[in-house]
């Protein structure tokens, strides 16, 4: 008999097997949870296609489908941090942060990059007096940089591999 709206698809009592997987394993770990949500799915694309739109890592597609929490609670704790931390205190705490798995990391990034970025503007301010200097792409990068190394040191994880932009290393600073 066939799966409803899915003739190609029979319906069996078949029991299969979903082995466990990680979550330090990202992606495998999110075609996981799209495996056990999304039902009649014919190939790869279409576990990730939601809603008519087509994520681009099924980490997109979980969040579209509300299956993971929210990340209030590191966007609290870093609220905190930066009333009280130093930019390079803020970066090892965000670096923690994203080897746990936060559900969007680059939306946490984006709310914080200035105050992890700070001592690097000042340093470069402090070696160019003459100059006005503001937070710029280049900064950010070089934040970027010093993340992904913190991350490699506690999670061997590159921070695309995390959810994050990938640091441009090719650039002098």
């Amino acid at each position: 008999m066939p799966e409803e709206g899915h003739p190609e698809i029979m319906k069996t009592n078949a029991i299969g097997r979903v082995y466990t997987v990680h979550p330090n394993n990202a992606e495998c770990f999110y075609l996981r949870m799209l495996l056990h949500e999304i039902r009649g799915p014919t190939n790869f694309t279409d576990l990730r296609t939601i809603d008519g739109y087509i994520c681009h890592t099924y980490r997109e597609a979980c969040q579209r489908l509300g299956l993971l929490e929210n990340d209030n609670h590191w966007e609290l704790t870093l609220q905190e941090a930066t009333l009280t931390a130093s930019a390079e205190q803020i970066r090892e705490l965000f670096a923690i942060i994203l080897t746990t798995n936060p559900s969007n990391p680059k939306q946490l990034w984006d709310s914080f990059k200035r105050n992890m970025s700070d001592d690097i503007l000042y340093q470069i301010r402090q070696a160019n007096p003459e100059l006005i200097i503001e937070f710029n792409d280049d900064i950010f990068n070089e934040t970027l940089i010093r993340l992904e190394d913190k991350c490699l040191a506690i999670n061997n994880q590159t921070l695309v591999e995390i959810g994050m932009p990938a640091p441009q290393r090719n650039n002098t600073f």
